[in-house]
């Protein structure tokens, strides 16, 4: 299950180094940070724990047990409610009371409490600190009412539907629906061997979400009402005043401790029960376990069984599905298992399987009835939307080969094709999109028909962008600029436009520089240009082009006569590629003007070139800058340009020549009023 409601979570924390220095951490952004406790060695976020600057960290539930053990010690008082880091320092230093105690609660804040009650600490604020008072504590109360993910905090949905494996849609951590332990990567294994089950009661969630949320207002008002004890001469008339104060924080909140999911009000004195493994039913949990020898059997003594719901209204076929196992959903199908039935809340098995990324049993459950495809459950989302939504794309790409609709929409107006986009696109599946794009005339790239100009400039699109970028090129018949610098395109979205360009006869600027496209991607970028007879300016800057991506590139420019500009600089294409480009400029008559700078070209590379300006009469602008031409290179380009009479502006700087290579090409050109030359 996911969620995205996010809760900004800032807090300043001030930890004592054992020297008394004072240092002020801050939990703002901290959500992504993870290290292994120290304790149980489970990788959890630190800010659920105690986590110092070198990245030691104590869990939560290590740091309640811990505090449990100090207890009756003198270590905590000693201390003034400090922690010593576990973790190896090269200057050892303690985490303060103000970080350890708002981590506490139940027994723990108890006991911690109790230990920092000495004769020394009195009821009057410190010089800075503020009195807590009953409606100070409010929000804080509000606040702990709310279920958050465990390891970074973002708040939960207090009714998600389906299994109590959760995982975080904000730090990708999983964790148990009912008790919120952290799980890792997956929250399974522990729901199936702690609580004997996936799919509890909606009695039993409320139980154990009673007693989170009780320990959370407990420890709300535990910190502010229990923090700073009186001498023991006013023990208790402190303890009077203080229980007042508790009573009336509490009853101020009654209206949301009241509420019908809460329950909370009267407020308990002890912490709320809950129930122990989930009660089961023999059929089901064989289905949701696999255990296909075991459901078989208990088919064959009662055929009945093969709809027959649990108390959720979940049935063998829905359990199976969930669980991921095919052979049994095969057997239930083969059965004549009901695909159309929906538990409690709703969901089918067809649902389940596409939640848990069940590829090969929402295959199986499709081929048995295809119409299944694009149904929709209350909520308007069919099978594509929900495999989008939970970006599980292998899904969403065998459901785009099956012929899913893209453009039915959910009751919020949104279409299964922006689902797709948003969350479930990878490159199979954004070709499936691409065809069906092109077999409707479906725009998918967020581009319209009449769009004239297109900047996607450092977009972060990756190859699945531009496939559909190019699929709305194959559309769009007035568009004649497209900006697609520093994305991460690579070859197979150069490929992509390339297929767009043999087929659009409008654009005429393309901006491919910074994209990785490479040898591949300049290969099917060259085929293009043999075809097209549009694009007037190319640029293929910084593009990790090497020899054979020039070689083709080369090739094109003898046969296309509609470029004009091109910029290949800060590539790797040396002197073969150089001199296959100077080869090109022999007979092409459209170019003229030409980037090469950076390119690893030397005295062959520039000599070569130097020939071909012998008998080019386009060129106009050449730059070769930061490449190593030398004396040698310098001196053929001199010798070009006495019989070159076109070329009006050149750039030669950073090429390692020498006294006799500058001016040899200076006297070249020393007669030729406006040209401008760099060296």
């Amino acid at each position: 299950m996911f969620w995205a409601k996010k809760a900004k979570h800032i807090e300043q924390i001030r930890v004592r180094a054992r020297d008394g220095e004072e240092v002020t951490l801050s939990h703002e952004g901290a959500a992504a940070t993870r290290a292994l406790c120290l304790i149980c060695l489970e990788e959890v976020s630190t800010l659920r724990g105690l986590a110092c600057p070198e990245g030691h960290l104590i869990c939560s539930a290590c740091l309640q047990r811990y505090i449990c053990s100090l207890a009756g010690s003198a270590k905590l008082r000693s201390s003034n409610g400090a922690l010593d880091c576990l973790g190896a320092h090269q200057q050892a230093f303690s985490f303060g009371r103000s970080m350890v105690e708002p981590l506490l609660f139940g027994d723990a804040l108890r006991l911690y409490l109790e230990a920092m009650e000495t004769p020394e600490t009195t009821e009057t604020p410190g010089e800075g600190e503020v009195q807590c008072t009953p409606e100070s504590i409010q929000p804080e109360l509000h606040e702990a009412l709310n279920l958050g993910c465990p390891s970074c905090e973002v708040f939960c949905d207090p009714d998600p539907d389906g299994c109590i494996a959760m995982k975080c849609s904000s730090c990708d951590v999983a964790f148990c629906w009912l008790c919120f332990q952290l799980c890792g990567r997956d929250a399974h294994p522990h729901c199936r061997e702690v609580h004997g089950g996936f799919f509890p009661p909606r009695t039993v969630v409320n139980q154990w979400h009673r007693r989170l949320r009780w320990r959370q207002v407990d420890r709300v008002v535990q910190r502010a009402f229990g923090e700073r004890p009186a001498p023991k001469l006013a023990v208790v008339i402190a303890s009077k005043r203080k229980e007042a104060w508790r009573e009336e924080a509490l009853r101020l909140c009654a209206g949301n401790l009241a509420d019908s999911e809460i329950r909370l009000w009267p407020f308990p004195t002890v912490e709320p029960s809950v129930g122990g493994m989930l009660e089961v039913v023999p059929h089901v949990q064989a289905a949701q376990f696999g255990r296909i020898d075991e459901l078989r059997a208990l088919l064959d003594n009662m055929p009945e069984l093969i709809d027959q719901a649990n108390d959720r209204g979940m049935t063998a076929l829905m359990a199976a599905a969930h669980g991921g196992h095919a052979a049994v959903v095969t057997m239930l199908l083969e059965r004549g298992a009901d695909v159309t039935c929906r538990d409690d809340r709703g969901v089918s098995a067809l649902d389940y399987a596409i939640r848990e990324n069940k590829l090969e049993v929402a295959r199986a459950l499709l081929d048995n009835t295809p119409e299944l495809i694009d149904q929709a459950n209350d909520r308007g989302m069919t099978a594509l939307m929900a495999a989008a939504h939970g970006g599980h794309a292998a899904v969403v790409t065998m459901l785009l080969e099956r012929g899913a609709d893209v453009t039915c929409r959910d009751d919020r107006g949104v279409s299964a094709l922006d689902y797709v986009i948003k969350k479930g696109l990878n490159i199979e599946s954004a070709t499936m999109l691409a065809k069906i794009g092109a077999e409707k005339g479906i725009m998918l790239s967020g581009m319209t028909r009449d769009q004239t100009e297109a900047d996607f400039s450092n977009g972060n699109l990756r190859p699945a962008d531009t496939i559909l970028i190019g699929s709305d090129l194959k559309l769009m018949a007035v568009v004649t600029v497209l900006e697609l610098c520093g994305n991460k395109i690579g070859a197979e979205g150069a490929i992509a436009i390339a297929e767009a360009l043999k087929v659009n006869a409008v654009l005429t600027f393309l901006d491919l520089d910074r994209n990785s496209i490479g040898g591949d991607g300049a290969k099917a970028i060259a085929e293009a240009l043999k075809v097209n007879a549009a694009l007037t300016i190319l640029d293929l800057v910084n593009n990790q082009i090497s020899v054979d991506g020039a070689k083709a590139i080369a090739e094109a420019l003898k046969v296309n006569a509609a470029l004009a500009e091109l910029r290949l600089d800060h590539n790797d294409i040396g002197e073969e590629g150089a001199s296959a480009i100077a080869e090109a400029l022999k007979v092409n008559a459209v170019v003229t003007t030409l980037g090469l700078s950076s390119n690893r070209i030397g005295p062959e590379g520039a000599i070569a070139i130097a020939e071909a300006l012998k008998v080019n009469a386009v060129v106009t602008t050449l730059s070769l800058r930061n490449n190593t031409i030398g004396d040698e290179g310098a001196k053929a380009i001199a010798e070009a340009l006495k019989v070159n009479a076109v070329l009006t502006k050149l750039w030669l700087g950073g090429n390692i020549m020498g006294d006799a290579g500058i001016q040899a090409v200076r006297d070249a050109v020393k007669d030729r009023s406006g040209f401008v030359l760099e060296l």
